[in-house]
This record gives structure tokens, sequence and C-alpha cells, in this order.
């Protein structure tokens, strides 16, 4: 549950990163909790915000809960009315739009960010999804960590500190 928590959280930031909006992570949190409550009465699995879904129903212009709800539709009822049909669905076209969001998501990290991170940041960055496409995912997010908890080390004496009133 821990591992869902902090992927809830990578991703909340994720996408307010990729859409330029402030979201309120502690309300996400609180949302997901309710739904992941939810799920298990009903037998369900863990769940979490799907930054590659959110981003792509972004970039296809989906700024309001009516993507939300057009995709919800879309999964509950397709499978029951048209299963027949979904053998006849392109293959390739699920593949392009893959292909498309995973190099856009590589456009923003390795070009544009170049402009707008630090050196050590942009460094960091590169090393992560580095490693993550030689070794695997899971060591690319380890990587991350190490280096995020380094990083707080290194610059947590330049944050203000919190002073208790009491």
């Amino acid at each position: 549950m821990a591992t869902t928590a902090i992927t809830l959280m990578m991703n909340v930031q994720g996408m307010a990163l990729m859409t330029g909006q402030d979201l309120d992570t502690n309300r996400e949190l609180k949302v997901a909790g309710v739904v992941n409550l939810l799920m298990g009465l009903g037998g369900g699995i863990l769940s979490f915000h799907s930054m590659n879904k959110s981003l792509l129903a972004y970039k296809m212009g989906g700024r309001s809960r009516l993507a939300t709800l057009v995709g919800a539709a879309v999964f509950v009822l397709l499978p029951m009315l048209a299963a027949p049909l979904l053998t006849y669905f392109p293959k390739p076209i699920l593949g392009g739009l893959l292909l498309y969001l995973g190099l856009s998501l590589l456009l923003e990290w390795v070009y544009r960010a170049w402009s707008t991170l630090s050196k050590l940041d942009y460094g960091i960055v590169q090393s992560i999804w580095l490693v993550s496409g030689m070794f695997g995912f899971l060591q690319g997010l380890a990587l991350g960590w190490g280096w995020a908890v380094v990083l707080l080390c290194l610059r947590g004496d330049r944050w203000q500190r919190v002073k208790s009133d009491a």
C-alpha cells in the first residue's frame, strides 16, 4: 500500500508538471484512498492515478471530467455490447498511440528540460531514464530515489525551518 501512495504522489506531481497546473496532492491522496476502500469492498485491487492515460487525455483535449466518464462508459459497455468487433480493431493504431505518448515524454524530459533544469538536475533525469532503459524500471526508480535522498541532504539547509509557536 505504501508503494501505491508513493507512486500516486509521483504521478500527481508528474501530471502537474506536464499540464502546468497546480494539483492538490492531499486531495488526490484522499480521493484515491476512498476509491481504494470502495474497491476493497467490491473485491478489487489497489489503484491510483495513471499518468500516461491522464496525459494522453489531456493532450487529446480532455480538460473536464467528461473525458473520464466517456472512457469509463466505453470500458464498461464495449465488451458487453460489441466484443466480437474488438478483434477487428487495428493493433498498429494502439501501438502508434503508445509510441506517440512515449516519444512526447522523451522529448519533454530530454530536449525541453535542458533549458528549464539546472545542469545537476538535468544530469539526474538523464541518468534515471538511461538506467531504466538499460537495466529496468525498478532500477531507474531506485536510482531516482537515491538521488532524491542525496539532494534532500545537500539542499535541505537552504529551506526555511518550520518554527513552533508552542
